[in-house]
């Protein structure tokens, strides 16, 4: 079942639009702090967050490297759901043409649903949605990732059945399978592909609540635990990556002990190792991202619950050390964070601030965090997801509860 809901003109093929948005852009650049008119910055100057604007929309793919462009463009609404409830759990991803994809959870209807942006008639885009799955209360802790043929690959949890399933599109239709059957499990899932195109999943079993991790190859699949007994906590949350080498990093919370955690699978000694990634007395990690850089380095943000702050984590691996500060201590801020890095590989987060109900993102250049406001229309910016297209443009998807939807926007930087 599929829906669309048409954007703005496209403006990559209108001129005239262009042209227009270059010269307004040009205009309101030379009255915003911090945006230079001059353009991205070269590589010695490093980044910055430009202010959000208030007229900000969804471009095209192919037009949002010009920074006037991507300045004068707003968030748009994706989804409202039949009566509100969309928007837990997003998981988003760029495809190698910069369209983004959504996976996210109708609480309302108890669906997975599925979004995509794509070139509509008439000039405009659209975004197309989809209901993936309604057989039952489906759809929770969604996590997405694209083939290299940008085919979606989509795990979450069958509340009805207490299964980890995975829809995965095969070009013409959507297939639906429960990978798990062992006991109830399938909570906080994170998935991540290779080159072979074999699809890896971490996730949490209930009950026991071990950690698990099962490898999927097309044609059956294998589930391992990693270490047992995380605890109890309603945030079951896991941030799953790939090293250059394959070699599987899975950051979760232990809840027993208020330690943020990261295991790895030592192939030679075919085990997996489970270390905490800060050693304190604080409760930290019940929500947590992760993601590797080109040089191998970890980056990870998460919530320090015992102070309401924002914390980044690094491992540095020609040192083997980590290292760790605070990001963000303003109006309990860290709940529902996500990483990313941008084009330069800094990292960059998306997040909630519980005191003012605000979206904020947060950019480190240089040794020094960037932080801004992105929304601030009511209660919004939870279950927020950031990504980075090729041309270095970067995405959040959030949900917002004025109005009950599920929103997008770029973030623009210099």
């Amino acid at each position: 079942m599929s829906k669309y809901y048409d954007t703005y003109i496209d403006v990559k093929n209108s001129p005239r639009v262009i042209v227009f948005l270059i010269v307004f852009a040009m205009m309101l650049g030379a009255f915003l702090p911090g945006c230079s008119s001059s353009g991205v910055s070269g590589p010695a100057s490093g980044e910055k967050l430009c202010p959000a604007c208030p007229c900000q929309e969804t471009p095209t793919p192919g037009s949002i490297n010009d920074p006037y462009l991507l300045r004068s463009i707003p968030s748009t609404i994706i989804d409202r759901g039949t009566g509100g409830g969309v928007g837990y759990y997003t998981s988003l991803a760029f495809d190698s043409n910069d369209w983004p994809h959504l996976s996210y959870y109708d609480l309302l209807n108890g669906d997975l649903r599925y979004a995509r942006l794509e070139e509509g008639e008439g000039g405009k885009n659209r975004w197309r949605v989809e209901i993936i799955d309604q057989a039952g209360d489906v759809g929770t802790y969604t996590s997405l990732a694209l083939t290299p043929d940008n085919l979606p690959r989509i795990s979450y949890r069958d509340e009805t059945e207490g299964k980890l399933k995975l829809a995965y599109f095969d070009g013409e239709s959507w297939h639906n399978e429960i990978l798990d059957q062992e006991g109830n499990n399938g909570l906080g899932t994170s998935i991540a592909l290779d080159s072979a195109g074999y699809t890896y999943i971490s996730y949490i079993k209930t009950g026991t609540f071990d950690l698990r991790f099962l490898t999927y190859t097309g044609t059956g699949s294998i589930a391992e635990t990693v270490t047992m007994g995380l605890g109890q906590s309603v945030y079951y949350s896991t941030s799953l990556a790939l090293g250059s080498d394959g070699t599987p990093y899975i950051v979760y919370y232990n809840s027993l002990l208020g330690d943020l955690m990261i295991a790895y699978r030592d192939f030679l000694i075919s085990q997996w190792i489970s270390i905490p990634v800060e050693t304190t007395d604080d409760d930290v990690g019940r929500f947590n991202s992760l993601v590797i850089d080109s040089r191998g380095s970890f980056h990870l943000c998460y919530l320090n619950d015992t102070r309401g702050e924002l914390w980044y984590s690094q491992y540095d691996p020609d040192r083997a050390l980590w290292s760790h500060e605070k990001v963000d201590a303003e109006g309990s801020s860290g709940s529902y964070c996500h990483i990313t890095l941008s084009a330069r590989e800094n990292p960059v987060i998306s997040y909630f601030e519980e005191a003012n109900g605000d979206l904020k993102v947060a950019l480190k250049s240089y040794g020094r965090w960037q932080i801004g406001r992105y929304d601030t229309a009511g209660i919004t910016g939870t279950w927020t997801s950031i990504a980075v297209n090729s041309q270095g443009a970067i995405g959040v998807a959030y949900r917002s509860q004025n109005p009950d939807a599920l929103r997008f926007r770029y973030i623009p930087t210099q």
